[in-house]
C-alpha cells in the first residue's frame, strides 16, 4: 500500500490518510478524491487497511485528515480514533461505515471523530468533508 518508506515529515503537501481494510474501498475513496480535490497534487494519499498500520502513521508522521472505516480487520476503527485523538486531538477523523444505526452518530462522536459518512459514498458528500475537515496546503 501507499504510504510506506516516505518521509512525509519533509513535504509540504497535505496527507490524507484512507483506513479501510478492503483494498478496493481503499482504492476507490482515493480515485474519488481526487475527482473531487481542486488540485490533487497538493495532497499525498495513503491507504493502509489495519489499524495499527494507522496508529504508526499518525504517530511518525503529519496526517491532516483520516477517513476510518468502522470494521477493520485487526481493530475496531472507533478504537482505533479514540487512541489517535489521544496522539492528535486537533486530527479530524471521519468515520466511513456501511452500516446505518440509530446510534451511529453518537457512536462516532463518542470516540472523538467530527463526522461519518456512509458507503457507498457519493462525491458530493465526500466533497463537503473534504472542503470541511481539509485546509489547502500552503507552507508549512
Amino acid at each position: 500500500m501507499k504510504g510506506k518508506g516516505i518521509n512525509m515529515k519533509k513535504k509540504k503537501r497535505a496527507s490524507i490518510l484512507i483506513v479501510d481494510s478492503d483494498g478496493y474501498s481503499c482504492l476507490l475513496l482515493e480515485e474519488m478524491l481526487q475527482t473531487v480535490m481542486a488540485d490533487p497534487k497538493q495532497y499525498d494519499i495513503i491507504c493502509v487497511s489495519k489499524g495499527k498500520e494507522a496508529l504508526k502513521l499518525v504517530k511518525r508522521n503529519k496526517i491532516d485528515l483520516i477517513f476510518m472505516e468502522i470494521k477493520l480487520k485487526d481493530m475496531d476503527g472507533l478504537k482505533v480514533t479514540k487512541r489517535i485523538k489521544e496522539l492528535n486531538p486537533s486530527l479530524p477523523v471521519i468515520i466511513e461505515t456501511a452500516t446505518v444505526l440509530e446510534n451511529t452518530k453518537q457512536m462516532v462522536l463518542e470516540a472523538g471523530a467530527e463526522s461519518y459518512i456512509f458507503k457507498p459514498i457519493d462525491a458530493k458528500q465526500l466533497k463537503n468533508a473534504l472542503d470541511a475537515f481539509m485546509k489547502v496546503p500552503s507552507d508549512r
